[in-house]
């Protein structure tokens, strides 16, 4: 899914715990891309997604090692 200031807006909120966890119920690997700001890591890893590729790994580092 990707990270951005539109997919935050859509309808939908591909992001929110509950749909994550309705992804992980149907064995979905749960992947977003673009994660480039340290509060939506944060977000993401609190709300249990599997993976983020991000531009900033340096950051990404920072936030797993807290």
């Amino acid at each position: 899914v990707p990270y951005n200031d539109k997919a935050k807006k859509a309808p939908l909120n591909m992001h929110s715990k509950a749909m994550i966890n309705a992804f992980k119920e149907m064995n979905q690997l749960v992947v977003y891309w673009g994660v480039n700001n340290k509060e939506d890591m944060i977000k993401l890893i609190k709300s249990g997604t599997h993976v983020i590729t991000t531009d900033r790994p340096d950051l990404l580092a920072d936030v797993l090692k807290r």
